[in-house]
């Protein structure tokens, strides 16, 4: 992409006011940004010569937040937690509405990244788009048009250049949402001091798979992965132990060999962790694990991805890298293989899973081609070798998804896949049992529930998917409970009695009760803050009481009073009822 389009869209988005301050200060406080780029963003923000000064904004603060994986089919952590679509709100730091600017001349989209440098007074040429939006902010040069977009159409001005199948490039038009997600990945410090420190080394850095795919869905991407076409060595050394051009570089903090098998190391930077592998070639499949050949062509390193939405990569300068129509298969909401469906899956069956998780987010209809229903059937029966681990993890994913989980759940008892991962046959009442679930819980053991008949089909499920402690705690509480007409009082005594333990924590009580057709009373109980019973073990031992059973049923006795009395008993008032 031409680094002047980016930088131009950028400023356009902020200087229209749109929440710039808010936006600022969260992105400082989630990447731990120093606080020059706050005051550039500011300055941006409220015009040239209106900057003040905001304290809470420059303090840096640091995340806490971790990534972990590689760049291959792992994007799992992102898909954990909720899709969040980035918003804007209205300027908080702009105290004085005509302070901001809403005319300027328009900026043609022919102009070069030389020439948009040169209008803020510097023939520099900046190693990235974010760079030169810096720059135009400092000299106070910048021009951008204002303008309000619904969304993209073929004359939008809000397009991204795209490098296509046969290297050919185009540019298309794109929603203002996507410019604001990729704006908020491109200007992250530690992406920008590293996209320099590879280029000055003579290296190549691109976004690489669900971080590409979730900003042209305009949804706020969770982790950053990053590809290369550096080595392992070359970035840490031989085994990781030093001499690598990243320990050398200034304003990284460490750099981890977290898996040179595979190309991946971390660079850690202001606590923010940046996974980075090289492009590699994998050969020599067994249905799960490969042999790992690097290599230094992009194209070579996307043909080894499973779904064509995962296979984009994008540059610093925001060009998008689609070498298999990943972005239009985005756009008309198909998921699909690259290359291959069977070539595909046989290299690493839990693909198979892969494929219907991002199909519930992506398509959610019961559209699957012919190619990919045929390859899933016949190569099923290869999940019976993915560790229960994996399998468990997938299919949370997927159960989890609102929109779809009936569908994904049809598919796959079609296409034999449940009955190659252990779960029992699955009757069309329980199927319409889990279309009533999903209309009010976004739970995901508790629309696995809907599907389990007995505790024994539990029991074989839990063998081969290794559910959490928690999960199987939820699980076998609905199961024991979901023929018993409990309502709110019953579920708040459950929460009474097992929170010192947090055997069943309120939520999975909450959960039970929505199962049973009680929304309202589960979402009361949700919103419920559990009271601590006032009588423990040490005031019966004061009282003369001496440890034992005797103690412990005593304290379950004056416990269940206290419930009897709605949680109003006062502590003296119980220890004079157990004299």
């Amino acid at each position: 992409m031409q680094p002047g389009l980016l930088w131009r869209q950028t400023t356009r988005l902020l200087r229209r006011g749109q929440g710039n301050w808010e936006i600022r200060h969260r992105f400082t406080r989630q990447r731990g940004v120093r606080g020059w780029t706050c005051q550039q963003w500011a300055h941006l923000t409220q015009g040239p010569g209106q900057h003040q000064h905001q304290p809470h904004a420059l303090s840096g603060a640091r995340s806490a937040n971790t990534r972990g994986g590689g760049v291959g089919d792992r994007d799992d952590r992102a898909s954990e937690r909720d899709d969040e679509t980035v918003t804007v709100t209205p300027a908080v730091a702009t105290r004085d509405p005509a302070a901001r600017v809403t005319s300027t001349p328009t900026c043609t989209q022919s102009r070069t990244f030389r020439a948009a440098a040169a209008e803020c007074g510097s023939t520099e040429a900046h190693p990235t788009a974010a760079a030169a939006a810096s720059q135009a902010v400092q000299s106070g040069k910048t021009s951008v048009p204002a303008m309000d977009m619904a969304g993209a159409d073929p004359n939008s001005e809000w397009c991204l250049e795209v490098t296509e199948v046969e290297g050919t490039s185009v540019t298309v038009p794109v929603s203002e949402a996507t410019i604001r997600a990729q704006g908020v990945v491109l200007a992250d410090h530690g992406l920008q001091l590293l996209g320099e420190v590879f280029r000055k080394n003579g290296h190549e850095l691109r976004l690489a798979g669900g971080v590409v795919r979730d900003v042209l869905h305009a949804i706020k991407p969770h982790d950053i992965d990053l590809c290369t076409t550096a080595t392992p060595e070359q970035m840490a050394g031989v085994d990781g132990l030093g001499g690598g051009f990243l320990q050398a570089a200034p304003g990284i903090d460490r750099v981890i060999p977290t898996g040179l098998v595979h190309g991946t190391i971390t660079a850690v930077i202001n606590h923010e962790p940046y996974e980075i592998t090289t492009l590699r070639i994998d050969t020599d499949h067994d249905g799960r694990h490969c042999d790992v050949k690097f290599t230094t062509e992009w194209r070579l390193d996307a043909e080894r991805r499973d779904l064509t939405v995962n296979a984009m990569m994008m540059g610093l300068d925001g060009r998008l890298y689609d070498y298999f129509n990943g972005r239009k298969d985005l756009q008309d909401r198909r998921v699909q293989f690259v290359g291959d469906p069977n070539s595909r899956l046989e290299e690493d069956y839990l693909r198979i899973l892969r494929y219907f998780r991002f199909h519930g987010r992506i398509n959610g209809a019961d559209d699957h081609t012919d190619e990919c229903a045929t390859a899933i059937t016949n190569g099923a029966h290869g999940l019976q070798n993915i560790s229960g681990e994996r399998i468990r993890s997938e299919m949370v994913k997927i159960l989890a998804h609102s929109a779809s989980a009936v569908g994904e759940v049809q598919a796959m008892i079609r296409y034999d896949v449940f009955k190659n991962i252990n779960m029992p046959e699955v009757t069309e009442a329980q199927l319409g049992a889990l279309a009533r679930v999903v209309g009010f819980s976004n739970d995901p053991i508790t629309r696995l529930a809907t599907m389990i008949a007995t505790m024994d089909e539990m029991e074989v499920v839990n063998e081969r998917w290794k559910l959490t402690k928690r999960e199987l705690t939820h699980l076998r509480f609905i199961l024991e409970h979901r023929d018993d007409d409990k309502d709110l009082a019953w579920g708040k005594a459950v929460c009474a009695r097992t929170a010192a333990a947090a055997i069943v924590t309120k939520d999975i009580v909450a959960e039970l009760l929505r199962y049973n057709g009680r929304v309202g009373e589960g979402d009361a109980l949700d919103l419920w803050e559990v009271p601590k019973c006032p009588v423990n073990g040490g005031d019966l031992i004061k009282a003369g009481f001496t440890k034992g059973k005797a103690l412990g049923g005593a304290l379950a006795e004056l416990r269940e009073k206290w419930i009897a009395s709605d949680y109003s008993l006062s502590k003296d008032a119980l220890l004079v009822q157990d004299q």
